[in-house]
C-alpha cells in the first residue's frame, strides 16, 4: 500500500480521493520528480477574483473539459500576484466528494488559515482587496455622477 504525505487536497477532500489512480501523475511528480503535471497561469480576468489584502488565496476547483470529463485544478495566488494553475487529476465524471470549489485564505501577517465557500471567498475578495494590484471594488458612493 502506498503512503502519501498530507497535502491540501488530502486535508480538505480526504485521503480516499487523493489515493484515486487519477492522482498518480501528480503524486509521482510531487514525490519523485517523475513525469510532469499540466501547469499554467490565468490570463485576463483572474479566476480567483481581486486579491485580498495580506492573504494568499488557494483553491481546489472542479473544472469541466471539452471531453465531458472533470479536472481537479489547484489554483494559487501568492502575495497578490497572478494565479498559477496546476491540474491535479482528471475524472471520467464529477470529482468524487467535491460539491463546490474549496477556497483557502492564508493570512500571512497573522498566521491564520481559513477555509471558505464560494460566496464567502467572493465577498471577502471584493471587500478586502489589495489596492496595490489595482483591483478596486466598485464603490458607487465614490463615483462621480454623470451630468443629466
Amino acid at each position: 500500500m502506498r503512503s502519501y504525505r498530507p497535502s491540501l487536497p488530502a486535508k480538505f477532500l480526504g485521503l480516499d480521493l487523493v489515493r484515486h489512480p487519477a492522482f498518480d501523475a501528480a503524486v509521482n511528480f510531487a514525490r519523485f520528480g517523475e513525469g510532469g503535471v499540466v501547469q499554467g497561469a490565468s490570463e485576463g480576468a483572474d479566476i480567483l477574483g481581486p486579491a485580498p489584502r495580506d492573504r494568499h488565496v488557494l483553491a481546489i476547483l472542479p473544472v469541466p473539459n471539452a471531453d465531458g470529463c472533470q479536472m481537479l485544478v489547484f489554483a494559487a495566488r501568492l502575495y497578490g500576484g497572478r494565479t498559477e494553475l496546476v491540474r491535479l487529476a482528471e475524472f471520467a465524471g464529477a470529482v468524487p466528494g467535491l460539491v463546490e470549489p474549496v477556497y483557502i485564505h492564508v493570512d500571512y501577517v497573522n498566521h491564520r488559515i481559513e477555509r471558505l465557500d464560494s460566496e464567502a471567498h467572493l465577498r471577502r475578495a471584493a471587500t478586502e482587496h489589495d489596492t496595490r494590484t489595482g483591483d478596486a471594488p466598485c464603490d458607487p458612493a465614490s463615483q462621480e455622477q454623470a451630468p443629466e
